[in-house]
């Protein structure tokens, strides 16, 4: 099937003009996700590259410069979607932000080079966007971490691969050494391949607005269940993994802890010190206390200074006894407030174990909270004997 290509290419520039715009105001609505500004820019030098087909028809060009400009706004369209992915993914660089514009230049020079030999550029600029693309689609797809992550980056994994495909069987042709078929106006090939980067770069856009939505969504949820100061899950989220927990000991039988820990006299630190250091002091504790949980064990802040952690599969005292003088041997150390200043911190303790403390949230902590201001009660009835015999 021969399609009217000055049609398909006004089709293609208006499409990719419109999905410019649409993830305009998407980075407008979401200015702090960069990926968005990559993509766009790599649209809008996509338009530019289109553009230029029709400006070499109206001006009349010198033979080359069109595959010049056309060549190098593709590629740095190609480029700047690998580098979106990889923001988009959390994968910051400020070194390969340079090494994006380095490559700039050098499409520059390569375009020019091959700029009147068409089995040379069409060779190197569909085999750069082929390895470009597929690392890009590569960096999608790398470590998601649920099969609904999986699900909502799928059109634009998808589109991706189709924009690989595209190149893979142009440069398929041009390797071949024939370009009867992908070369000129009436060349059914060339045809087929804006007809398909038509479809595809309109997947790319509505599939980037999925992955957009799903991640802000994802980050809405993370932020209503995270304490804002500490990173840990906030009293909303602990209360939904005690009650998976109690589902789970229901069904496995698998008993589970849950530890209190409150900080001694915290309030007498935000007196002397003052309040940013007392949130520095949390902010520490709640590094160290996520650096020495197990994996699958749970750390939260209940609010103030107090701490909780949900310790899986702990069967037996003994066990729950060497997971406690770890929580203890690792916050009752000192604490840094500036350099060379330091103040000692200490931690007070109390655990209850499903199903032998309760079967209830409400049970669970009420037990570990009695037990904890038991150790608080000691922990005060030693300092006032210490204080004593130092007087």
């Amino acid at each position: 099937m021969i399609l009217h290509l000055p049609t398909l290419l006004l089709i293609l520039t208006g499409t990719t003009a419109s999905s410019t715009l649409v993830l305009f105001i998407m980075w407008r609505i979401n200015r702090q996700q960069s990926a968005i500004l990559m993509w766009l820019l790599a649209l809008f030098a996509g338009v530019l590259s289109l553009v230029s087909m029709y400006v070499e028809s109206w001006l009349g060009l010198p033979p080359g410069v069109n595959a010049v400009l056309s060549n190098s706004l593709s590629l740095t369209a190609t480029m700047l979607i690998l580098e979106g992915v990889l923001r988009f993914r959390g994968w910051h660089s400020r070194r390969r932000q340079y090494w994006v514009l380095a490559c700039i230049p050098v499409f520059i020079l390569a375009s020019w080079i091959n700029r009147l030999d068409p089995v040379a550029r069409y060779q190197f600029h569909d085999s750069v966007c082929l390895i470009i693309t597929v690392a890009a689609l590569v960096a999608f797809l790398w470590r998601t971490q649920s099969r609904r992550e999986l699900a909502a980056y799928m059109l634009a994994i998808v589109s991706l691969g189709w924009m690989a495909l595209n190149y893979l069987v142009r440069a398929g042709f041009a390797f071949s050494g024939d370009l009867s078929l992908i070369n000129g106006m009436d060349s059914a090939i060339s045809h087929g391949y804006y007809f398909s980067g038509l479809l595809s770069s309109l997947n790319w856009v509505f599939g980037l607005v999925i992955a957009c939505y799903f991640q802000t969504n994802q980050r809405n949820e993370q932020l209503a269940r995270e304490d804002a100061l500490t990173g840990l899950h906030n009293r909303r989220s602990i209360d939904e993994v005690l009650i998976r927990c109690l589902h789970d000991q229901h069904r496995e039988k698998g008993n589970f802890a849950v530890i209190l820990l409150d900080m001694n006299a915290f309030k007498s630190v935000n007196d002397r010190f003052g309040h940013l250091v007392g949130d520095k002091l949390l902010a520490d504790t709640a590094k160290r206390l996520r650096d020495c949980i197990r994996e699958g064990d749970v750390a939260g802040r209940l609010g103030g200074d107090e701490f909780i952690v949900i310790a899986r599969y702990v069967d037996d005292e003994e066990s729950l006894g060497i997971l406690m003088t770890r929580l203890s041997r690792v916050l009752n150390r000192d604490f840094e407030y500036l350099p060379d200043k330091y103040f000692s911190t200490t931690m007070s303790m109390g655990a209850a174990v499903c199903p032998g403390d309760g079967t209830t949230v409400d049970r669970l902590l009420s037990t570990a909270d009695v037990r904890m201001y038991r150790d608080k009660s000691a922990f005060y009835e030693q300092s006032t004997v210490y204080k004593k015999a130092s007087a």
